[in-house]
């Protein structure tokens, strides 16, 4: 669900072979929420077919190039983001602000700009994740934005508040690259108990294995951490964005 207040000031141009739309929309004030989905929901498959009557085609999946009379259409939007519009989506809740452009010319959509996280706050599984950066590069394709994201865990519930703990994301949307963090430095099965727990490993099982334990907390945390991807990306349309691991401990990527 979305509620907008928009501003826009678009300027529309038509001829009989050509619809050119320039121009700036403002949303100072928005309200986003996405519902989680239940765990038996899958994604469209890129391979699903459509019926026309009785003869099955793909749809195509590109941006339509002209209208139905055979206009082309090419736009220039600026897209500004402003200061009240937040985001809650899958124990995400943070603000959004940035300039985005819109440009379609033949068919191709383009988006371009940054999208600001503000004010982040990630909370679920008794997890308690504070984004202290959060950024979000278009430069092209609107489905492969380029994430640069720290979650660390809040302070104020960590047993040494000393010591930050975190995670980082990283990379092309579509493929995203996932490193756990501390500071001070320690292994990452360490860092990543700090995470979940807010304390050390030691202090957070009784079990005499830390092995066992560390692969059972990075497993746990990066399965968490893909619901707050996930969200981001459900919100600027990117499907399937989720995390996997590789590795235990130091190893783990």
């Amino acid at each position: 669900m979305a509620r907008l207040k928009i501003s826009p000031d678009v300027e529309i141009s038509a001829s009989p072979k050509l619809l050119e739309l320039s121009g700036n929309v403002d949303i100072p004030w928005a309200r986003i929420a996405i519902e989680a989905l239940p765990d038996s929901a899958v994604a469209v498959s890129s391979d699903e077919v459509i019926l026309d009557g009785n003869t099955p085609r793909k749809l195509p999946q590109t941006i339509p190039s002209e209208t139905k009379g055979g206009m082309e259409i090419r736009s220039d939007l600026k897209i500004k983001i402003g200061d009240d519009v937040s985001l809650n989506a899958y124990g995400l809740k943070t603000h959004l602000h940035g300039l985005l452009s819109v440009q379609q010319e033949k068919g191709n959509l383009g988006l371009y700009g940054e999208v600001n996280l503000k004010n982040g706050h990630y909370a679920s599984f008794g997890q308690d994740l504070l984004i202290r950066k959060g950024l979000i590069s278009f430069v092209g394709q609107p489905s492969q934005p380029s994430l640069n994201i720290e979650a660390i865990r809040n302070p104020e519930a960590m047993e040494d508040s000393s010591i930050t703990a975190g995670i980082k994301v990283t990379g092309i949307a579509t493929a995203p690259s996932v490193t756990i963090f501390s500071e001070p430095g320690m292994p990452q099965d360490q860092a990543l108990s700090y995470i979940l727990t807010g304390r050390s490993l030691e202090n957070s099982s009784d079990s005499t294995s830390s092995g066992s334990v560390g692969a059972a907390l990075l497993g746990m945390g990066l399965a968490k951490t893909g619901n707050v991807v996930g969200g981001i990306g459900k919100a600027f349309g990117i499907k399937d964005l989720n995390l996997g691991t590789q590795g235990v401990g130091d190893s783990s990527k």
